[in-house]
């Protein structure tokens, strides 16, 4: 779908299961550019933001609408905006209410 609609000008290879880089070295990768998405649990973020851990707490937001509800906000975006400084940006997407 994304060669399709991007003409091949962007290409995306998904390795699951930590086959490419292990879960000890990802977020290095990640920094590095080695990679540019990736999608680790935010427990891994600890070491440059305890903020994100808001987001692991169960049963935080009722339904997926009040979650993109507060992302979209300003401290919602605050929050995803907390390690910028590092080249990490945080985004909610996919959800639907």
């Amino acid at each position: 779908m994304v060669d399709e609609r991007l003409n091949g000008k962007v290409r995306i290879e998904v390795y699951p299961s930590s086959k490419l880089y292990g879960d000890k070295v990802v977020l290095k990768a990640l920094l590095l550019n080695d990679i540019q998405l990736e999608v680790p649990s935010l427990s891994k973020f600890s070491k440059y933001t305890k903020k994100w851990a808001l987001f692991d707490l169960p049963f935080l937001f009722k339904n997926a609408q009040a979650l993109n509800c507060f992302t979209d906000s300003k401290k919602g975006q605050e929050l995803l905006n907390a390690i910028d400084r590092k080249g990490i940006k945080g985004w909610v997407t996919g959800l639907t209410a």
